[in-house]
């Protein structure tokens, strides 16, 4: 038996891991090992400009529509992001990027 997936037909534990390693590589300090418990601000370091920089790459990576601020949900941990990844995936149907291409991004910054 597998466990669930995105509509998209990604495996919600490899979307988590993408999401999980872009947090990771983006971090103002970057960090080998993201846990989804995570605080974006007070235990990753995150600041106002890395936090648009990481909704960019999760909007280009993922296909997301762009998102205001005013309609933005309250994410402070890094679980609240991929489950709201892993929902705006399976709304739009899109499948998730490979590791390859989250690599290539990741490269190309």
């Amino acid at each position: 038996m597998t466990g669930p997936t995105t509509a998209g037909g990604g495996p919600v534990d490899e979307v988590a891991a993408l999401i999980t390693r872009l947090v990771g590589a983006l971090a103002p300090e970057p960090v080998a090992q993201v846990l989804l418990d995570q605080r974006f601000v007070d235990d990753l370091g995150y600041n106002s400009v890395r936090l648009v920089e990481l909704s960019f790459a999760l909007e280009d990576l993922f296909q997301l529509e762009p998102m205001s601020v005013e309609d933005a949900p309250p994410i402070g941990h890094v679980g609240e992001l991929v489950a709201y990844v892993c929902g705006k995936v399976s709304e739009s149907g899109a499948p998730p990027p490979t590791a390859e291409a989250v690599e290539e991004y990741l490269r190309d910054l």
